[in-house]
């Protein structure tokens, strides 16, 4: 039985819930049954999601070309994972084949860009955003000890850990900041370094900046100032305060300034795993031919270590071989396990970054000038394009896995940006 089949995507009450539950219960389940992953509840929602607006998938169409690259991609996945099961009698690659579910999920998601109203997509993304901003609350006052989150030093519920806390909220604010008058976006500000600073988090303080460096271009130069010197001036009371009353834990950053290890052999853990996926994308790269190590081979039998791997593993019983098979970002992930491939699509990842800041003054100011109103589909393509330069930090920086709620959202964006580029063809 196919449901809500008459009902506009845009206004269908039940996806916009189910978008809700996908975008935060798979770090709950995630924690509460110990999966020490988000991809199997993400999958099974995911299905959910699409069995319930199957109408939806159906409806996508996509260019000829673009067509063959995707059929081309998942052809080498699976041979990839049909050549670990036999050779490494690993089944783990042909399990993961099976989320194109989430695939699923992404056009669905793009169906809903193309159709609804941008001022009603950006009410959306408002809700969850807040929806973060409350929880993040929630966690600085009251700490959750019950549903296995006691194990989770430093949780910020449902999510384990202050980076995936950063990654949800962070990819929204972005968008959000650039669509929103004044106001919100000082609101957005003070709420992003304010939890950087408390939890603490790195990659929320990166997006923290991201975003004051949006607002710079965004607004002018009186208003910048005066906004600047108030949130320069709060920052600074804050920290004095709760430096002083030992709350602020300004040794976390301190200690992330430092190289990964020094003339005197001492080590910082952190930096260390950060470099240590650099090094699995040059090492793998070479020792693969530049074929890549398999679709989901990262930290498999199959997987070469380098220099940075034997000191983490040496020095630290705790935490060796830590982000082993997640390679501490997704570029790492993706690079060391589609050699050649990632690489390319890499380097046109960065290409689009380049091009995405360099236009940026341009659109900011055709946005501020429109004052949040009549917004057409032009005003859509730049959106899914702000989408898509806040994934980077997830790409570059920090990433979990593949798959997550904010590579799903980049998916469609994706799809979206594409389709509108051979719309604007024809």
């Amino acid at each position: 039985m196919i449901l809500n089949k008459d009902i506009p995507i845009s206004s269908n009450k039940l996806f916009l819930f189910l978008i809700l539950f996908f975008f935060f219960i798979p770090y709950f389940i995630d924690v509460y049954f110990k999966l020490n992953s988000i991809t199997i509840p993400l999958f099974v929602i995911a299905t959910i999601i699409n069995f319930l607006f199957i109408h939806e998938i159906q409806k996508f169409k996509l260019k000829k070309n673009y067509r063959f690259f995707l059929f081309l991609f998942l052809i080498i996945i699976f041979i990839s994972s049909i050549n670990s099961y036999f050779i490494y009698n690993n089944s783990k690659p042909i399990k993961s084949y099976l989320v194109i579910s989430i695939f699923c999920t992404s056009i669905i998601i793009f169906n809903y860009l193309t159709i609804c109203d941008l001022n009603k997509i950006i009410e959306k993304i408002k809700i969850l955003f807040l929806i973060c901003i409350v929880l993040g609350w929630y966690s600085y006052f009251f700490e959750v000890y019950s549903f296995n989150y006691s194990a989770k030093a430093n949780n910020i519920f449902p999510f384990q850990e202050p980076s995936h806390f950063a990654l949800a909220i962070g990819n929204l604010s972005i968008p959000l900041l650039v669509f929103t008058k004044i106001r919100f976006n000082i609101f957005i500000l003070i709420n992003l370094f304010f939890f950087s600073l408390m939890f603490p988090s790195t990659v929320l303080l990166i997006f923290s900046i991201l975003n004051l460096f949006i607002f710079f271009i965004k607004k002018d130069l009186n208003v910048i100032f005066r906004v600047f010197i108030l949130i320069i001036t709060s920052l600074l009371v804050i920290i004095f305060f709760l430096n002083y009353s030992s709350i602020i834990n300004l040794e976390y950053f301190i200690n992330r300034i430092y190289p990964a290890y020094s003339k005197d052999q001492i080590y910082n853990i952190t930096n260390l795993t950060y470099k240590q996926g650099w090094e699995f994308i040059y090492v793998n790269l070479l020792n693969s031919n530049f074929f890549g190590i398999g679709y989901q081979m990262m930290g498999s039998e199959k997987m070469h270590f380098g220099e940075t791997y034997r000191l983490i593993f040496n020095f630290s019983d705790t935490i060796s071989g830590k982000n082993i098979s997640d390679g501490s970002f997704v570029m790492s992930k993706f690079i060391v396990e589609f050699g050649i491939i990632g690489l390319l699509l890499s380097l046109l990842y960065i290409k689009f970054i380049i091009s995405f800041i360099l236009r940026l003054k341009k659109n900011l100011k055709y946005i501020n000038l429109k004052n949040y109103s009549n917004y057409n589909y032009f005003d859509k393509i730049f959106l899914s394009e702000l989408i898509i330069f806040a994934y980077s930090v997830n790409y570059f920086i920090r990433g979990i896995n593949y798959f997550t709620p904010q590579s799903v959202i980049f998916i469609a964006a994706f799809l979206f940006l594409i389709n509108s580029t051979q719309n604007e063809k024809k």
